[in-house]
């Protein structure tokens, strides 16, 4: 819904077997930075065994959507500025990249968050799906 900007199975609008899911403006305005010119500060854990210090985010996003954290610049040889994603504590990461409608799922089940091999994997699996892309 979100990648096809509000439309679903090829329909647009946001609808699916003639119901409306999502209004194009409604996924706009989840994609739009909320926060302004404030910046996600540097995150840290009084919890070593949930979270890794320093805790770093696959992406850096740095802008809050409604739902989305939103990078506003692209990563090296990744998803592009104004993507969209989440990550979740037992290292599971999402990305959206609208302008070149892609995505990505990583989902693990390991502690703590920001685990190095956890980041790396996630960054790997990122920089060859659009590798791959290219070709």
């Amino acid at each position: 819904m979100v990648l096809n900007g509000g439309s679903f199975g090829g329909m647009s609008g946001g609808t699916s077997g003639g119901k409306r899911i999502l209004r194009a403006e409604t996924v706009a305005e989840m994609s739009r930075n909320q926060i302004g010119e404030m910046k996600l500060p540097e995150l840290t854990s009084t919890i070593a065994p949930l979270l890794k210090n320093p805790v770093r985010l696959p992406g850096s996003p740095d802008k809050f959507g409604w739902g989305f954290g939103i990078n506003s610049r692209a990563v090296g040889g990744g998803r592009a500025a104004g993507s969209l994603a989440w990550d979740g504590i037992f290292n599971t990461f999402f990305w959206i990249d609208v302008s070149r409608k892609t995505c990505g799922v990583v989902l693990m089940q390991t502690l703590p968050f920001s685990d190095d091999g956890a980041l790396a994997t996630e960054e790997e699996f990122e920089r060859a799906l659009y590798a791959s892309a290219a070709r």
